[in-house]
């Protein structure tokens, strides 16, 4: 759970529920919102791919954002129970523990940012899956944590 985040009522809860119906479930995250309660963008993703990281987040998104590769890249907001991604944001999300160590856990050489997809390509390369329970709502202030940073575009870059 990120420090700027709230949970909503019955947030954790939901994402228990769902982590233990499903021995394959190995990444269980909560839907993001803003303070009005309005969807935090983007959802989740597909497997960041030099490809992909290149037309989602360079200029070139803007001026061809209709592309197959952009289009393709971030989950649709498809409002189920239950959204199935290859990368889910890990803001706020329950990871268990046998997978988190069968995955080798965290890379130390990613920091504040595109740690989740390198995470994430790991849990996909094992098997395992990772879903959003939309019902479990986390509200999120968005850049609020590197607000405080003055190294955060160096981490970005």
């Amino acid at each position: 759970l990120n420090p700027d985040t709230i949970l909503l009522p019955n947030a954790l809860q939901i994402v228990y529920e769902h982590a233990i119906s499903s021995a394959q479930l190995g990444v269980v995250a909560s839907r993001l919102v803003d303070f009005d309660k309005k969807p935090y963008y983007p959802l989740g993703s597909k497997v960041l791919t030099p490809l992909r990281a290149i037309v989602s987040y360079t200029f070139l998104e803007n001026i061809f954002p209709f592309s197959f590769l952009a289009r393709d890249f971030f989950a649709e907001d498809k409002k189920d129970d239950i959204s199935n991604v290859e990368i889910a944001p890990l803001t706020a999300s329950l990871i268990k523990t046998t997978m988190f160590k069968s995955v080798g856990g965290f890379d130390n050489n990613f920091f504040l940012y595109f740690e989740e997809y390198d995470f994430g390509k790991r849990v996909k390369d094992k098997n395992y899956i990772s879903v959003i329970c939309d019902q479990s709502l986390v509200m999120h202030a968005v850049g609020s944590s590197t607000k405080k940073r003055l190294d955060s575009n160096q981490f970005f870059k």
